[in-house]
């Protein structure tokens, strides 16, 4: 008899939507063709990386701010990638002309170090990453005849 009662009172909690107060708008510079990615860091900042539309920046916004532009000129711009190390350092992974790079903060993404060549030379878009228990970054990508 108790389930019953507190069946509907489940259901009602879950059909409920967030407060339109929950949700924040990107300031700018984003189109429906960029897909973003987003890290909450140890500290509690939320970091969004995508790329421009016109493919050519690639820009992080630290908790709701401004974008900031931290690659541009790259003709290969396209879907980044954050992940936090072990030490606290936030690595973005992100696509350029020689396959996938890398930029480095270690000040919670106030500012951006790089960037780095990864061993990958696929220009294709940075679909997933992580990092392992041993603290070493994976990162995934997709496309047509990759080996």
């Amino acid at each position: 008899m108790r389930l019953a009662a507190v069946a509907p009172a489940l259901l009602a909690g879950l059909a409920l939507a967030p407060a339109a107060s929950a949700w924040t708008t990107l300031s700018g510079g984003v189109q429906n063709i960029v897909v973003p990615a987003m890290l909450v860091t140890q500290a509690g900042t939320e970091l969004v990386s995508f790329e421009s539309p016109t493919g050519d920046t690639i820009s992080v916004s630290r908790n709701d701010g401004a974008p900031k532009a931290v690659v541009t000129g790259d003709p290969i711009a396209g879907r980044t990638q954050l992940v936090q190390q072990p030490d606290g350092a936030v690595q973005l992974y992100f696509p350029n002309a020689q396959g996938v790079a890398r930029m480095t903060s270690t000040d919670d993404g106030n500012t951006w170090t790089g960037p780095i060549q990864t061993l990958s030379h696929d220009v294709g878009g940075v679909d997933g990453a992580t990092v392992a228990t041993d603290g070493t970054p994976l990162f995934s990508q997709d496309g047509t005849g990759s080996s």
